[in-house]
């Protein structure tokens, strides 16, 4: 396994660099009205560092006998069905219940059931990721967001799209 990380993050690695590099040249914008390059950017720095990442954790760790693929392991199925699950439930409830609340739902699930996380680690992790999420979308980038009924809104944003269930 240790062999195929290292390759598989060299060449992640230089995918991410090609997107980065194009989305310079296509114009990153600004953060208020981002350019065309702006998510190419965005994907590959982000697929940059996770495969950088990974290169580090697979020179770091021993070299490791062979593993079961994911498919062949106990509760796999159960894993995809339940993911499965989750996003049809984050796209029935997103607009009636609102972008903070389904994606802290969304996340908690994610991180307790199919990360094994203790419920601590998941309601924080959870909680900071749907309202750093919200900022960084509404907040930084301007992005309209359904709040959902629970926050008493009349659930439209400002094109005067309807939102509500």
């Amino acid at each position: 396994m240790r062999r195929y990380d290292i390759l598989s993050s060299i060449g992640l690695g230089i995918i991410g660099l090609g997107f980065c590099a194009g989305g310079i040249r296509l114009g990153f914008g600004s953060w208020q009205q981002p350019g065309p390059g702006f998510l190419p950017l965005l994907a590959g720095s982000v697929l940059f560092i996770l495969s950088l990442a990974l290169w580090i954790e697979a020179l770091r760790s021993p070299a490791e006998g062979i593993r079961k693929p994911f498919w062949e392991r106990e509760g796999a199925w159960k894993t995809i069905g339940l993911t499965f699950l989750g996003l049809v439930g984050y796209l029935l409830f997103f607009r009636s219940l609102g972008f903070i609340t389904v994606t802290f739902f969304f996340a908690l699930v994610m991180l307790r059931c199919i990360g094994g996380k203790g419920w601590w680690t998941a309601l924080v992790v959870a909680a900071l990721l749907s309202l750093a999420s919200y900022g960084l979308f509404a907040g930084l980038l301007g992005t309209s967001l359904p709040k959902g009924k629970i926050y008493g809104c009349d659930c439209r944003d400002r094109a005067g799209i309807s939102y509500g269930a």
